[in-house]
């Protein structure tokens, strides 16, 4: 696997979560709004893609190597965004791996044993080389296309029309949660791509591959779930989608959450361990707050997290880190224009 691609894959693993690879976020930033879903992904991969492409040449720039917290040096509301953002989404993920083991073991301690087991493997995973990381992001994207091209098969009919459509105020909101879940996936996957930076030759380029990946699968999630709304009350749409195969499309949905879970919480817990290591010295602290804060935080839920604080924290996360990032970036490429 070549570096590029391994990076490229890296990146699209530390998007696809729980709430992507289960259908819980293409249902409530896009499906919802119907027809109007179509160029709501688009603004949102667009997004996405112009925010991998600053990441990833502002961490060739400030040469900030593994510790994505030097994009935003001396920029401590930055950082706090960031923090809260990322303990946030290591929250759900932990609820959500502790859901999954549940539904497929029948004990009484399975959520607790999913959602401590998880963390600490999510912990070891982020250390060494990221192929990892890629290998596991790549049998996921392979098997969450399968199992999206299998339902669109088995659902082939018409979008179901929506009752009301959205007004012009509703399909505002819409756009500015649009570009909020933009902000709040590149968040989540800022470590893994300026840990990946050294290895891009071409920024324009993996920032498209990647936006490329994410947007297609975005697409085919929503032609999906927009012909199967039995699904939309689920907390995890796709495990109710492949249902309808029995047992075997259950177990195989069941794994394509836990792995999509892994690799996202493997790159969230990376960068909430880099951020905490620059405040606290000694390493036992550090491990007890990066796997302490997320378990804390995942009482509040998996959807609760997903529907409420998802959105907000990644639009708060544009203001302050983005867009300071790109007015750098901006101001730099100007000064060396008319040097």
């Amino acid at each position: 696997m070549k570096k590029n691609d391994s990076a490229v894959l890296a990146c699209v693993g530390a998007v696809i979560g729980a709430g992507f690879a289960s259908g819980r976020e293409t249902i409530v930033f896009f499906t919802q709004y119907g027809a109007h879903a179509w160029w709501l992904i688009f603004l949102s991969t667009f997004t996405m893609a112009a925010l991998c492409a600053l990441c990833i040449r502002s961490a060739q720039k400030e040469n900030c190597g593994a510790n994505w917290c030097l994009l935003v040096r001396g920029k401590w509301l930055a950082r706090a965004c960031s923090l809260l953002l990322l303990v946030i989404t290591a929250g759900a993920m932990v609820s959500a791996s502790g859901h999954m083991i549940a539904l497929l073991w029948y004990h009484p301690g399975a959520y607790a044993i999913g959602a401590l087991g998880t963390l600490w493997l999510a912990w070891g995973l982020g250390y060494g080389s990221l192929r990892p990381l890629s290998a596991i992001s790549a049998v996921l994207s392979l098997a969450l296309l399968c199992a999206l091209m299998a339902a669109l098969i088995r659902h082939p009919g018409e979008a179901v029309l929506l009752a009301q459509p959205p007004d012009a105020r509703s399909l505002a909101s819409a756009a500015i949660r649009a570009v909020g879940y933009a902000g709040m996936n590149m968040m989540l996957a800022m470590g893994v791509v300026c840990r990946s930076a050294a290895h891009v030759r071409n920024s324009s380029v993996t920032a498209g591959l990647f936006g490329w990946m994410i947007g297609m699968l975005l697409l085919l999630s929503h032609c999906v779930y927009s012909r199967y709304q039995a699904s939309h009350a689920s907390d995890f749409p796709i495990i109710v989608l492949l249902s309808d195969d029995g047992a075997r499309g259950y177990l195989f949905g069941a794994l394509l959450l836990y792995l999509s879970i892994l690799t996202t919480l493997t790159s969230v817990i990376y960068a909430l361990r880099s951020a905490v290591a620059l405040y606290v010295p000694r390493r036992n602290v550090q491990t007890l707050l990066v796997l302490g804060l997320p378990l804390a935080v995942s009482g509040f839920g998996f959807a609760k997290i997903v529907d409420r604080f998802y959105a907000p924290a990644g639009l708060l996360c544009m203001a302050i880190v983005f867009l300071p990032l790109a007015v750098t970036q901006w101001k730099m490429e100007r000064r060396r224009t008319l040097s």
